[in-house]
């Protein structure tokens, strides 16, 4: 109706917001968290400039950390009777408060659930079925009206236990796979090589526009920005560009082996320290400097070890933006164990990496749980 759209003073005439009489799957009867909620005022907000890096209390605010700062100022603390729901206004961000915190800046609302409603019930689901995000906006009135199936306390409680025994797994299994970094000891009496003696390095090629952006190529051709594809955390195994042999030949550019291991050379990509192998003969643009191993003296496997220990930084220049030069590369000098040994290190890494791939699937099984968990509220 009419009157419906201008009813919160708000004039976002998506089809999404405005749709009522949803199919319902659900036994259980759907409630606006309007009618959930109370917000709690807080005594003061922190601005981000008086964060403090350590402190008693946690700042919360609408960013993606779970802790934005700290404070020892008491004045400006809540001190939860119950669990608090977060929700950032304009990020739709959702957080769970259970001991005293501080607000940070603008930006969030602080809930208080009703009798009839479990804080970490209404928690997980807007985590699991979030509010469609508008761009950068405020939400809460949006979050008001949104309907969500409200199940008896018990049954509430029950899927809280079952959700919170999944999620103690799924933050173990993910901190092993956030936390693992192959770490490569050094023997003191390996000698010293400089890179040069045992790998070629390749600058990447200028590659026109208009031979960018074919998929139906032969041969991946690769940005800075296909490091950060899903499924790119070590090996290079998908990419958004690739070129054929015929374009490399007629521009007189290289494709390198697999086994080559690139990284960024120019700008503030350097700072990521982002190192990747190529799972297969690859070509990349002049953003990206590679290390092609001569296998006769140096494993793949056991470059990329040692280089993911090294700050890309000490190969950049001080100009701005940096840059590095493949001279300086090459001169770079690095341990070189035998072949023999680089294969033990190797073997005792890739075992790792098997255990560390066993946990990154034991993230995704445990994330569907939950969203079945949740799922079943809904009916699906």
């Amino acid at each position: 109706e009419k009157g419906k759209i201008a009813g919160n003073g708000e004039y976002n005439l998506s089809g999404e917001r405005y749709r009522e009489n949803n199919p319902q799957l659900t036994n259980y009867p759907y409630q606006a968290i309007g009618s959930l909620v109370e917000t709690i005022t807080p005594p003061a907000k922190i601005p981000k400039t008086d964060f403090g890096e350590t402190g008693r209390y946690p700042i919360i605010d609408q960013s993606q950390k779970e802790i934005a700062g700290w404070t020892n100022d008491e004045r400006v603390i809540i001190h939860p009777s119950k669990p608090l729901v977060i929700f950032g206004d304009h990020t739709c961000i959702v957080k769970l408060a259970s001991t005293p915190f501080a607000q940070g800046a603008d930006g969030i609302k602080i809930l208080q659930t009703t009798d009839n409603v479990y804080p970490q019930f209404l928690y997980h689901i807007l985590r699991v079925r979030p509010l469609e995000n508008d761009g950068y906006r405020r939400h809460f009135s949006k979050l008001k009206e949104y309907e969500i199936p409200l199940p008896p306390l018990e049954v509430q409680r029950e899927i809280v236990a079952e959700i919170e025994g999944y999620q103690k797994v799924l933050d173990g299994a993910r901190m092993v796979v956030d936390n693992y970094r192959p770490h490569l000891h050094i023997d003191p009496e390996w000698p010293l090589v400089e890179i040069k003696e045992i790998a070629s390095v390749e600058s990447g090629f200028r590659f026109p526009n208009f031979y960018q952006g074919k998929m139906d190529e032969e041969i991946p051709f690769l940005k800075v920005s296909d490091m950060n594809l899903p499924g790119n955390e070590m090996l290079i195994t998908s990419w958004n560009n690739a070129v054929s042999r015929d374009i490399l030949s007629e521009l007189k550019a290289k494709s390198y082996p697999a086994g080559t291991v690139i990284f960024p050379k120019i700008g503030a990509a350097i700072n990521t320290n982002k190192k990747r192998i190529l799972s297969c003969n690859s070509t990349y643009d002049n953003n990206v400097l590679g290390i092609v191993p001569n296998t006769a003296k140096i494993l793949s496997d056991f470059l990329y070890a040692y280089l993911l220990e090294f700050d890309l930084r000490n190969w950049a220049s001080d100009a701005q933006p940096p840059s590095m030069r493949k001279t300086v590369v090459e001169r770079h000098q690095m341990p070189l164990p035998s072949l023999a040994t680089q294969q033990e290190i190797v073997a005792e890494i890739k075992a790792e990496q098997t255990l560390i791939a066993a946990s990154r699937e034991l993230v995704e099984c445990f994330e569907g749980k939950i969203q079945a968990a949740i799922g079943r509220v809904w009916g699906g």
